[in-house]
């Protein structure tokens, strides 16, 4: 059998083979790896507040039924699975979102990905430095046995607070993760 297609029909024409351009995956940064941190913890913090409210509501009924059918409004009250499920809307799962939001928008450049991550950090920043001084605070001013116990546990959580800003501070400030969040102008080709 030959290889030229004017004798074997069944061999194609060849066409000048072009070489394919040898790309490098893209590397992964510290600034991809903040963003999947942020998706992840968003997630995990809105798993954990929807298990709440779940778990909350069926402690809730739990025997109750005759409670339900004769007083009705008692699902409106402040104390309420729905009263329960506003405040956790309001407290957890609104800034859990953010971090959800965040990761997205750093995952992809976006330039309020990065203010958003700077707002929470400052907001963790300011939060994790209140817990500290109020802890010290107590500490100091009580004269209870277990001080010691709620001194450590209080800078734990502090120490917990003070984590995700330091990390936010030094990947985002950093003029090399700075750099791609500015908007780059496109080219027209005319």
């Amino acid at each position: 059998m030959s290889d030229d297609p004017e004798v074997n029909p069944f061999v194609s024409p060849t066409i000048g083979y072009v070489e394919p351009l040898e790309t490098e995956p893209p590397k992964k940064t510290g600034l991809d790896s903040f963003a999947t941190a942020n998706l992840v913890l968003g997630g995990l913090c809105l798993l954990c507040v929807g298990m709440t409210i779940v778990s909350h509501t069926l402690m809730h009924f739990q025997g109750n039924d005759s409670l339900i059918e004769s007083n009705p409004a008692i699902l409106l009250g402040f104390n309420s699975p729905l009263g329960f499920m506003v405040v956790n809307f309001l407290i957890y799962i609104l800034p859990t979102s953010l971090f959800l939001l965040a990761g997205v928008g750093l995952k992809k450049r976006r330039p309020w990905g990065r203010i958003l991550t700077l707002l929470i950090a400052a907001f963790l920043a300011i939060t994790g430095a209140w817990c500290l001084v109020s802890v010290l605070s107590e500490a100091f001013s009580s004269d209870s046995t277990d001080m010691i116990a709620n001194l450590i546990f209080g800078c734990i959580i502090s120490a917990l607070y003070l984590i995700y800003p330091m990390i936010a501070l030094n990947i985002l400030l950093q003029k090399k993760y700075a750099a791609e969040f500015i908007a780059q102008p496109q080219s027209s080709k005319g």
